[in-house]
């Protein structure tokens, strides 16, 4: 438990200390949307349905098109009875990770029509009236589509006990802010690498 300790200090100190470089509104984003799970149990595994936020705080971002930063993909949502698992129970997932991004919205000005991201963290998961906690490892990417901004993302979660349940999860998030539809008023678009398609 007190690497869990010692790992949130640190996080806690890293993004205090970055905030005094530039304003927080212009390294911080947000998205929304729907997450699927699939809680392992022996060698078969069970759906849960989620839905979720992810804040963003950009720590560094020394060029339009890259930066690191501290997320935290949080999610609740529900698990219904099953043949692998026959029993009902509400779920939560509460990840703090950092993150590698590269092209599509690393920064709020950035310039490529797609974008990758990976990183990892620590996770607490709420099962029903148990907590358990362990390793998060994340990737994915984001992109255009139908002139909206996405972010799809693939997270697996390994506890700290073999007897707890690990997971994997599959994310498919809309990116909110005004600055993305100032992206196309400030005629930025031509320097994107085929935008849109």
């Amino acid at each position: 438990m007190k690497g869990v300790q010692y790992f949130a200090l640190f996080m806690v100190f890293v993004l205090f200390s970055f905030q005094s470089e530039a304003q927080f509104s212009s390294r911080f984003k947000l998205s929304a949307g729907y997450s699927s799970y699939l809680l392992e149990t022996g060698n078969k595994v069970s759906p849960v349905h989620a839905l979720g936020a992810t804040p963003q705080l950009n720590l560094w971002q020394p060029r339009s098109n890259f930066s690191i930063a501290v997320v935290a993909p949080l999610t609740a949502g529900f698990h219904f009875r099953t043949k692998v698992l026959s029993r009902k129970f509400f779920f939560s997932d509460l990840p703090l990770m950092v993150e590698i991004n590269y092209g599509h919205l690393a920064t709020k000005d950035f310039r490529k029509w797609w974008g990758v991201f990976a990183g990892g963290g620590y996770t607490f998961q709420s099962v029903g009236m148990y907590w358990q906690h362990g390793a998060n490892l994340s990737a994915g990417f984001r992109f255009w589509l139908f002139r909206q901004s996405f972010t799809l993302r693939y997270a697996r979660f390994f506890s700290r006990y073999p007897e707890d349940f690990f997971s994997h999860r599959l994310t498919l998030e809309i990116n909110l802010g005004r600055y993305l539809k100032d992206v196309h008023f400030k005629n930025k678009l031509g320097k994107f690498e085929k935008p849109f398609q």
